[in-house]
């Protein structure tokens, strides 16, 4: 499986151009939980939030100011109902205006989260050290290889989790480690059902 890696661009050593999503300083979120350390330009979409960035030298001098849209760790949707949305539906809406935004000229697009065909692939997750400022990919604590988003519904239903094409549950796993170990699962906030 390819790795879409939004960390190339970010603050990449020894490339001409990367992006800098400055970080907040300043107190802790309410409820014991760490602030969203990023400049979020617009947060009331149910999918997705806009977060301010630029693109800077290798230098270190502001290029342009740029927003990055990215999706939820959790989307803000009531599931169920008559017409729910689901994993698919919302990777197929991001698709279609990538698609339109490109065509219109109203994006900077990456080559890394795009296909052969041009076609929107989303990055892979990352996390950030709120000490130091860099991003990877959350490494699994048994073997160290990066998490996958399972897709597979089948892996999902056989550990008791919601379906990734009928839910909008997202799960990470580790691609690597044996599943007769007891595969571990990883979701931004565990339901109540897992």
């Amino acid at each position: 499986m390819t790795k879409n890696s939004l960390l190339p661009y970010l603050n990449g050593p020894g490339i001409p151009f990367s992006l800098e999503l400055p970080t907040l300083t300043g107190d802790a979120g309410t409820g014991g939980l760490p602030r969203f350390p990023f400049e979020i330009v617009s947060d009331g979409g149910k999918l997705a939030r806009i977060l301010g960035a630029r693109i800077v030298s290798d230098g270190g001098g502001s290029v342009r100011g740029v927003f990055l849209l990215f999706s939820r760790d959790e989307y803000l949707l009531d599931e169920g109902g008559i017409s729910p949305l689901t994993n698919p539906d919302i990777e197929a809406a991001f698709r279609a205006a990538f698609r339109q935004h490109l065509g219109a000229g109203a994006l900077i697009p990456l080559s890394g989260q795009m296909d052969a065909s041009g076609d929107l692939q989303p990055f892979n997750a990352l996390f950030t050290c709120l000490h130091t400022g860099r991003f990877f990919h959350p490494p699994c604590p048994q073997c160290g290889s990066d998490l996958d988003l399972v897709r597979d519904d089948g892996v999902l239903a056989g550990a008791g989790l919601m379906k990734f094409s009928t839910s909008l549950r997202r799960y990470l796993s580790c691609p690597s480690c044996p599943a007769t170990t007891g595969r571990a699962f990883y979701s931004f906030r565990p339901a109540g059902a897992d």
